[in-house]
């Protein structure tokens, strides 16, 4: 579902949105630690949240044309995954250190981050994957092959 909202809306609205989602998630977590139901909704927002961001910016990768797409997609990978190790590192030592509550805080200050990256760069004009783009064979490609004039 974030592809296809990605391809109508662009990556930037799709992110702000999961940003939005994953941000909720915490919060709820945050009010009601001790409410399973709480806590497995808090969850799946989270997990909503990051999947969408992660799906919306491959979209954007795949948009810029396959002649760089697989190495700046290889590039994301590789830090997407380095983020999620050391977030999860931190996450541990600031719960069995800190407890609850600041693990919460962490990953809340992580999506507000990430919240402000996503508005500067609408601000800037990033590229996205919506209007100039279509989906073709199951890949996105520019309309106009890059190379060709």
């Amino acid at each position: 579902m974030a592809g296809r909202l990605a391809d109508r809306y662009g990556a930037t609205a799709v992110n702000a949105g999961s940003l939005v989602c994953a941000g909720l998630g915490l919060a709820l977590a945050g009010l009601a630690p001790s409410s399973p139901a709480a806590l497995v909704a808090g969850a799946n927002l989270l997990v909503a949240g990051v999947s969408s961001c992660q799906v919306a910016n491959q979209a954007r990768i795949f948009g810029i044309g396959p002649a760089v797409a697989a190495r700046v997609n290889t590039v994301f990978m590789l830090a997407t995954f380095s983020g999620g190790a050391l977030g999860s590192l931190a996450g541990s030592w600031l719960y069995g250190t800190h407890g609850w509550p600041a693990a919460l805080l962490a990953a809340g200050a992580c999506v507000a981050v990430a919240g402000l990256v996503v508005v500067a760069g609408a601000r800037q004009g990033a590229p996205t994957c919506g209007g100039g783009v279509t989906r073709e064979a199951g890949g996105i490609r520019p309309r106009i092959p890059q190379g060709e004039s």
